[in-house]
């Protein structure tokens, strides 16, 4: 019961290490080209063109939206840039990206918060979330949910077990 209050805390801080290629080679990318990967980055699909009025319209208030959010950093949008690289080949999809501030964990929660105040459904438009704050806030919440399943299964368990040892309730809850 006291360790329930704990999964608020949990983190997924750490998980590449620190000599991997990845983080290299991250750094090399950086370094050489001011290039760094976005730690969200929104697929907004749309039923029809998104370079039409009213599916721009919804892409640049999303990329407000995004904007507007604290602990988020540059944002950049199809809509904003113009750069055909956010753009699909059919027309039909384009990206929302931004860089969000502060450690893992608090990064992860700013994706967790903004894709719930986005929603998945705009009009003719489905936002679809990724990036790497995105796949943290996942699997932060996989692994609270995996957590409390295995507590709710274990404490029963191993009291049960307790009992049996030591044939006495008040020994077992010792």
């Amino acid at each position: 019961l006291f360790g329930t209050g704990g999964l608020d805390r949990l983190s997924i801080t750490g998980a590449a290490p620190s000599p991997s290629a990845a983080i290299r080679d991250g750094a090399t990318l950086g370094e050489r080209y001011g290039f760094s990967a976005p730690d969200l980055v929104l697929l907004l699909r749309a039923t029809s063109d998104v370079r039409t009025p009213e599916v721009a319209a919804v892409g640049r208030a999303v990329e407000g939206q995004v904007r507007r959010t604290p602990g988020v950093g540059p944002v950049s949008s199809y809509w904003s840039a113009n750069d055909p690289a956010l753009l699909s080949r059919d027309a039909r999809s384009a990206l929302v990206t931004a860089d969000l501030t502060g450690d893992e964990s608090r990064r992860a929660k700013t994706a967790q918060r903004l894709v719930a105040a986005l929603g998945e459904h705009r009009g003719p438009v489905t936002v679809m979330p990724t990036g790497t704050a995105w796949t943290h806030a996942e699997s932060l919440e996989d692994n609270r949910a995996d957590l409390l399943r295995a507590e709710l299964i274990s404490a029963p368990a191993c009291a049960l077990i307790l009992l049996f040892v030591f044939r006495s309730l008040v020994a077992a809850l010792l």
